[in-house]
């Protein structure tokens, strides 16, 4: 084998260790982004389930309110803005907003609404 040769091998191999690296830094990405959206969602699951047991006449007061996902602000990563308001004459609306509070992005949104039983 000559040195050409050797050198052409060479280079392909260091290509496709480069392109493969970078193929598991974007995977390690992908799946810490997937599982933070995936703590997000709970989080979110959580506040609708909580809000869905309370009673009709308390959803107004929430209104405002922002549950996190840990006990402090600092131990937090996502938080969940309520927003409640009089839709119709006993229809309350409720939207419920998750975000990362390291820069702010909405994750994701719900909105429903509740009437009077």
């Amino acid at each position: 084998m000559t040195l050409l040769e050797v050198s052409v091998a060479a280079l392909i191999v260091a290509t496709i260790m480069i392109v493969s690296q970078a193929a598991f830094v974007s995977s390690f990405s992908a799946t810490r982004q997937s599982r933070d959206v995936r703590r997000a969602t709970l989080l979110l699951d959580t506040v609708l389930e909580d809000l869905a047991a309370q009673p009709y006449q308390n959803l107004l007061a929430l209104n405002g309110n922002v549950v996190r996902d840990g006990e402090t602000l600092a131990s937090s990563s996502f938080e969940v803005a309520i927003q409640t308001f009089q839709a119709e004459v006993d229809l309350v609306q409720v939207r419920a907003t998750v975000s990362s509070i390291a820069d702010g992005r909405e994750i994701g949104r719900v909105v429903t609404v509740r009437s009077r039983p």
